[in-house]
């Protein structure tokens, strides 16, 4: 059985109504956003790369000439991985068959701009250091004032 993504947690939930005993289940959708979700699928298979310059300046955050975000899916998750992209409305999404997988890479700084908005304060694992890393980068380069929020270490169950 196939469902729909479409920014809600499925449950499913047993009905013991049922006349001829035979359990039967209901899928119950509640709204939820799917941030957390995504950054989830980040640390789970996510990863940032960051190409520095020969700048001499001083400052780290100026060597920094491009950032990529990637988040790689089995081949076979290619709908979700359309999915996530058109809902984001940003992406790239190449296709490595001798891997048997597909990424989906968010390389222009806007791009980046928005998944940061829509991950940041869910993540949970040693990857936020790398990701405050590019925070202070765009805040350098654009002078914005995205917050940088340290390790999430609220219940599972309150955002998951």
């Amino acid at each position: 059985m196939l469902f729909e993504f479409n920014y809600c947690k499925q449950f499913l939930i047993e009905d013991n109504n049922s006349n001829n005993k035979i359990n039967k289940y209901i899928i119950r959708n509640i709204n939820t956003d799917i941030n957390s979700y995504l950054a989830g699928l980040f640390e789970g298979n996510g990863y940032i790369v960051i190409y520095r310059g020969n700048n001499q300046s001083k400052k780290r955050i100026t060597k920094i000439r491009k950032v990529y975000i990637g988040i790689t899916f089995n081949i076979k998750d290619l709908p979700l991985c359309e999915y996530l992209k058109s809902k984001i409305g940003y992406g790239l999404i190449r296709i490595e068959d001798k891997k048997n997988t597909c990424v989906l890479i968010f390389h222009t700084d806007k791009a980046i701009i928005v998944f940061i908005n829509k991950i940041n304060g869910y993540l949970r694992s040693p990857k936020i250091y790398k990701f405050n890393k590019v925070i202070d980068y765009l805040n350098y380069k654009y002078s914005l004032n995205i917050i940088k929020y340290k390790e999430d270490i609220t219940y599972i169950s309150k955002n998951s």
